[in-house]
């Protein structure tokens, strides 16, 4: 028994004496756990911030892909929006360009139709100024509906005194199925040469009583304005001319005058009329190919008295005439609503026609 007690206390002194190594071991374990923790802590401290750095260039990298696929989707729309422009643009100067086509296509036998129908009532010995009358009555009609072109007529009435110096601006071809619409009976027209380069159309324009002017001939034009003189005078008749002697440059502006016709009006004592056309481009231009449906305005402007003026103040007639043409042709060219699609043969264009007829 007392080997079995000393046994039993050395066990116990032994855990005893084990005891303070196991409790030091704990806190040496402690110690190293503390130092491995505040050691590891760091690391995983950085780790974390790599990770949200890296988080954080993802979403950036992800937002810049996202506005990059947004600015190609506004370019592809923006370049789909102008391929759509460009696309209309083609169509509607093919359409423009087909209608040109078409309506030339029956505008000229329109006009040469009016012109064979002149030659047929000089053939059967009308008289000369009634035939011109009926065929710039006739050409108007046809032309102009043709062409679906509308005339608005402000100031026929000045156009009633007889015996005058009609001028008129140039611009285009096409003025004179326009000019037909308020052509005054007994107007002789005063043309350039050029008109004799096409026979059936100089035949009835010299048949009906008009003349050429031959500038490069001076001494041809002098006699050609002593007979215009003679026939205003003695016959009453009314001198159309155009004064700038060529086409004009448009946008409101007009060549310079030539004097022929404001010589034959002071040497009457005729007074002179100015008619102005508004512009007829872009709507209406043979070189451009294009003849939209158009409203086109003509204003005479009141009789500018000659009486009692000598040849030096040629100059100054030229100068009033001019200024006031000039001024009209800007007013008409910005008056809004001029020059819009229209049917032809309106209230405005019929009203033009009987004014006409009531001149004759």
């Amino acid at each position: 028994m007392g080997s079995g007690l000393r046994i039993t206390w050395r066990s116990e002194r032994g855990a005893l004496a084990q005891q303070p190594d196991s409790a030091g071991e704990a806190e040496r374990r402690d110690v190293t756990g503390g130092e491995k923790d505040a050691l590891v802590a760091p690391q995983r401290d950085d780790r974390d911030v790599t990770q949200d750095d890296t988080g954080r260039d993802e979403r950036r990298s992800g937002d810049e892909r996202e506005n990059v696929q947004r600015a190609k989707h506004r370019d592809n729309i923006a370049r789909a929006g102008r391929g759509v422009k460009r696309a209309r643009i083609r169509l509607r100067r093919m359409r423009r360009r087909v209608t040109f086509w078409l309506k030339l296509a029956v505008g000229v036998p329109a006009f040469v139709g009016s012109v064979l129908y002149g030659g047929l009532l000089l053939l059967a010995r009308r008289d000369p100024a009634h035939a011109a009358r009926d065929t710039a009555r006739v050409m108007a009609r046809l032309v102009l509906r043709a062409l679906r072109i509308r005339v608005v007529v402000e100031g026929a009435e000045h156009l009633g005194q007889r015996p005058c110096v009609v001028v008129a601006n140039h611009q285009s071809w096409l003025e004179y199925p326009i000019f037909a619409s308020i052509f005054p009976e007994g107007t002789i027209i005063l043309g350039a040469s050029y008109i004799a380069k096409f026979p059936l159309v100089a035949w009835v324009y010299e048949r009906t009583g008009n003349v050429y002017l031959e500038r490069e001939r001076k001494r041809s034009a002098h006699g050609t304005m002593a007979r215009l003189s003679d026939a205003i005078l003695t016959r009453r008749k009314n001198l159309w001319v155009f004064p700038e002697g060529t086409r004009g440059p448009g946008g409101g502006r007009l060549l310079p005058f030539k004097r022929g016709g404001f010589r034959v009006a002071i040497e009457t004592g005729v007074p002179v009329v100015p008619v102005v056309l508004s512009v007829l481009q872009p709507h209406l231009d043979l070189g451009g190919r294009r003849l939209d449906d158009a409203t086109v305005q003509i204003r005479v402007l009141p009789p500018v008295p000659t009486a009692g003026l000598s040849i030096h103040d040629q100059g100054t007639l030229i100068d009033r005439v001019r200024a006031d043409m000039e001024r009209t042709l800007r007013e008409l060219e910005t008056r809004p609503g001029l020059r819009t699609a229209v049917t032809p043969g309106g209230a405005d264009s019929r009203r033009a026609a009987p004014a006409a007829r009531s001149r004759s």
